[in-house]
């Protein structure tokens, strides 16, 4: 690396504070560049390292007196104790015994010695205030769609180097607890080069400080390979007990004297040629302010910036005017806000009918939705203005204005209290699958499907909002093929019934076929999977079928090309659910 002129100054810096920034280091130690041996010509390092503590506001004059020699790295955070006083570990005192507790510390670090690594602790009260769930060195915050909130970063041995935290969520509890974050930062850049004419730093030592600011450069000469200073000697002492008798057997020695004790010691001075040694270093303090909500954790009210339309105008109204039980509208979404929002860990697809359904969502909320018959979502509008900010911006990002009125189903079940009787395909396709393998079991004694390790996300994949375009029509093909077809255990049903003499017919439909030719007719067996062969043949459809053997695919399927591919995706799914209700009776029957 290329040293700048004015690196040591940190130009890069200028102008900026940890305070801006997205995540907040709340401890770090860490070697951000590292390069060479110190002492060798082409050492380079820098260096940042920092250590906080929560104010009290009503300390606050306090807390700006605290610097890098009261809470830094060099500060122990431990539990202490005598007669007088108990201190929490978390709990800073400026004077023993203290009357009050003048802030906390958000991060706790434990040291063990021996073997064991150094173990930073987040505070528990930050993670249970803010409901966070820690995954390795990650805590992320599921009522929030699993937001990464705090993280620990670790060097290459596995000791904790930063533990940083979300600014957003760090201020919102900082303001439930009425307090300011004292940060105190040290940062370190130092360089051995040959020559220092083109550097700034002109003498062995210059300062330059303000308020909450420090910095100061170095330059001066070294031995290369020591590192030792031009001039500079080491001292060697060796110090020794002159009363030591070897053939006691229960020594026991006094404390030492003079008369007990001797020395030896001398100097000596490195060489190595010289080279130089040029450093800048900062020592700073910072306050990350609360801010001056908290809605996660005190539940404080604070302005949406959502607005969703609301007529065919395009007339928008704010979403907390639509919170309200008794707003009387609904909104209008494209149907591909339900697979973004499946796509999220902790959502969950339910359906309720053919046309509507629900979305279980992490923060524990659920929207209830219907499918209107051009395709498109609709949800009563309290459902979605009632949801946090977050989630409400995702539905904007779908808002499109009123068109093909309100599912029908959905204002059967909300207006007229009247739910529909009708079953949606993708509701029933499990528990479809399980009794056709529990009934082929009990008949032949061998499963029929595979345990597949991917199963229960592949179902979860499995509904009509995959189909949202011809490519998503093959996809959903493509997975319902994996489900069913690529999952039924051709070996042993070769084993029923084997595969001709002559080769061919292994594939796995063709050896269901030869199956359950033993129990009905070689033609009701093969027409009984014509719907699962098209949609076998439609899972790579986009990428090889030429046109001619593509609407081939389509009627073995039983789909309408004509349809939008989101009701495309619906017909497969029924025609799915209909062949498999076929190879029910099929397997059940008595052969006639």
């Amino acid at each position: 690396m290329a040293i700048p002129d004015n690196w040591f100054r940190y130009p890069d810096l200028k102008g900026r504070k940890v305070a801006d920034s997205v995540w907040i280091p709340l401890r770090a130690s860490e070697d951000i560049l590292s390069v060479g041996k110190y002492g060798d010509l082409g050492y380079l390092r820098e260096s940042f390292c920092c250590a906080s503590l929560a104010v009290h506001l009503a300390h606050r004059e306090e807390g700006e007196k605290l610097g890098w020699m009261d809470i830094g790295l060099i500060h122990v955070i431990n539990s202490c104790a005598d007669e007088k006083a108990y201190k929490a570990a978390d709990e800073y005192w400026d004077d023993w015994p203290s009357d009050y507790t003048t802030g906390i510390e958000l991060v706790l670090p434990q040291s063990f010695g021996l073997d064991h690594l150094a173990e930073w602790h987040l505070h528990q009260d930050f993670v249970i205030a803010l409901g966070l769930l820690r995954e390795g060195d990650i805590w992320v915050r599921p009522e929030e769609g699993y937001v990464e909130v705090v993280r620990l970063i670790r060097d290459e041995e596995g000791s904790p180097r930063r533990l940083e935290a979300r600014a957003d969520h760090l201020r919102d509890y900082l303001a439930a607890r009425k307090m300011a974050l004292r940060l105190v930062w040290y940062r370190d850049r130092d360089a051995i080069v040959e020559d220092t004419r083109r550097f700034d730093i002109t003498s062995e030592e210059v300062t330059e400080e303000r308020p909450n600011f420090r910095w100061v450069g170095r330059n001066f000469p070294i031995h290369e390979g020591s590192g030792d200073r031009i001039g500079s000697q080491t001292a060697v002492f060796h110090v020794w007990r002159t009363d030591v008798d070897p053939d006691a057997d229960v020594p026991v020695f006094g404390d030492e004297a003079e008369d007990n004790t001797d020395y030896s010691s001398h100097t000596f001075s490195r060489g190595g040629a010289t080279v130089y040694r040029v450093e800048g270093e900062i020592w700073a303090e910072e306050w990350i302010e609360p801010a001056e909500k908290s809605p996660r954790i005190r539940r404080d009210k604070v302005a949406s910036s959502v607005a969703f339309i609301v007529s065919a105008s395009g007339e928008t109204q704010a979403a907390d005017d639509l919170n309200n039980e008794d707003i009387g509208k609904y909104l209008w979404f494209r149907p591909d806000v339900i697979p973004d929002m499946v796509s999220r860990r902790g959502v969950k697809l339910a359906w309720y009918t053919l046309d509507t359904a629900g979305l279980e969502l992490s923060s524990g909320y659920r929207v209830h939705f219907g499918i209107n018959r051009i395709g498109l979502v609709t949800v009563y509008a309290y459902d979605i203005a009632r949801l946090p900010e977050w989630q409400r911006r995702i539905w904007q990002g779908f808002n499109v204005s009123p068109e093909g009125g309100v599912s029908k189903e959905l204002l059967d079940a909300q207006m007229k209290s009247r739910p529909a009787g009708t079953m949606a395909p993708e509701a029933h396709l499990a528990e479809a699958l399980q009794d056709i393998d529990e009934k082929f079991a009990a008949r032949f004694g061998v499963h029929l499907f595979r345990k597949h390790e991917s199963r229960a996300s592949i179902l979860a994949s499995i509904h009509r909002f995959r189909a949202l375009d011809q490519h998503g029509v093959f996809a959903l093909a493509k997975d319902i093929s994996r489900l069913i077809v690529e999952a039924i255990d051709s070996s042993e049903l070769q084993k029923i019934a084997p595969p001709p003499k002559g080769g061919g017919g292994t594939g796995s439909i063709k050896s269901l076929e030869r199956v359950l030719s033993t129990l009905v007719s070689d033609d009701l067996a093969r027409r009984s999977l014509t719907r699962l062969v098209g949609i076998y043949e439609l899972r790579g459809a986009d990428a090889h079928l030429p046109s001619s053997e593509l609407e081939e695919a389509f009627k073995l399927a039983g789909i309408d090309r004509t349809l939008e591919p989101i009701e495309q995706g619906l017909q497969m799914l029924m025609r799915t659910m209909q062949a498999l209700a076929g190879l029910h009776r099929l397997i059940s029957s008595d052969g006639d």
